[in-house]
């Protein structure tokens, strides 16, 4: 879905459960249908509601996502950020996280190495 520019400032305003957006590497979802079906709860939502979630989102410290909560939240965009101001702390995070993830279409036994992840 192409969707709209917003600035964060648009985006903090839109931090109640009923009217819930965030920021993810740089676009914009509207999350308010999602955090009852949130299969960690609504309690590890809440907390990111108007802000960028990108450190969140790939934090296993916070909470471990799946490959298919990568395609789940992508059904709730509705726009990206204007700003530019979530797109250079989202490429950190990237890389800082690059290789935390298996690929389960892929053979595991060549995926994880003496303790450490290699993704092709």
């Amino acid at each position: 879905m192409a969707g709209r520019v917003y600035s964060l400032e648009e985006v903090k305003q839109h931090d109640k459960e009923s009217d819930a957006w965030v920021v993810f590497k740089g676009d914009v979802f509207d999350v308010t249908k999602f955090i009852k079906e949130h299969p960690g709860g609504s309690s590890i939502v809440v907390p990111h509601l108007g802000t960028d979630i990108s450190e969140a989102f790939v934090d296993d410290d916070i909470h471990v996502h799946s490959r298919s909560a990568h395609d789940i939240i992508k059904r709730y965009k509705i726009g990206e950020i204007g700003d530019g101001s979530s797109k250079k702390s989202t490429q950190i995070v990237k890389e800082e996280k690059k290789g935390k993830e298996l690929d389960f279409t892929k053979p595991i036994i060549f995926q994880v190495r003496n303790g450490y992840l290699f993704c092709y």
